[in-house]
């Protein structure tokens, strides 16, 4: 499974790349390379802000108060939420 998962991951690293720069002039300056971190961040932002409308915290902290408290039940965008916000968001 993690094989099939690196496979999906470095193909959509790579279908990704040539998406976002096909038709570009490698040796030319393009002003889309300085805003592509900048849309990178601000996807994750726009994502928990508008989705998970909590806030994230540190992945670890959730799991060892659903432990302690909940008998180890995780809500279900716990278990996801935490990798796709990257804790981009203020606390």
């Amino acid at each position: 499974m993690g094989g099939l998962a690196a496979i999906i991951l470095k193909n959509t690293v790579s279908y990704t790349h040539e998406f976002l720069t096909h038709g570009f002039a490698a040796k030319k300056f393009n002003l889309l390379y300085l805003a592509y971190p900048f849309i990178g961040m601000l996807l994750p932002v726009i994502y928990v802000k508008l989705f998970v409308r909590e806030n994230t915290g540190y992945g670890i902290s959730r799991i060892l108060y659903s432990i302690s408290k909940n008998n180890s039940i995780l809500r279900s965008y716990n278990t996801y939420s935490s990798m796709i916000g990257c804790n981009s968001v203020y606390h």
